[in-house]
């Protein structure tokens, strides 16, 4: 029997279950600071945005890639980045060679 005629396990990665709903505010908090893709409703993985808040604040997640392509290249001026922004897109440790600046 050839190598190629073997079954191979099917490679599955690792990924957060959204929950259907927001989560409540204080218990949203505490994900966003341990782990921030864990406080995203199901919606954000299902629509091109969504957008929830209150009168406190407002939270924008942007998934279309067009959306995404004006929001981070070509106006990116007309949309002012928060702690959030830097906090999901900077690495988790340190500085590798793919994160290092040139």
């Amino acid at each position: 029997m050839a190598l190629d005629d073997l079954p191979r396990p099917r490679l599955i990665p690792p990924a957060v279950e959204p929950p259907d709903a927001p989560l409540p505010y204080f218990h949203a908090l505490w994900k966003l600071l341990d782990n921030p893709i864990e406080a995203w409703p199901r919606a954000v993985y299902e629509e091109p945005f969504y957008q929830r808040g209150d009168e406190r604040q407002t939270f924008l997640y942007a998934c279309d890639p067009a959306m995404l392509k004006d929001i981070l290249l070509d106006k990116v001026e007309a949309f002012p980045k928060d702690w959030m922004f830097d906090r999901v897109t900077r690495p988790r440790r340190g500085s590798g060679p793919t994160t290092s600046p040139p």
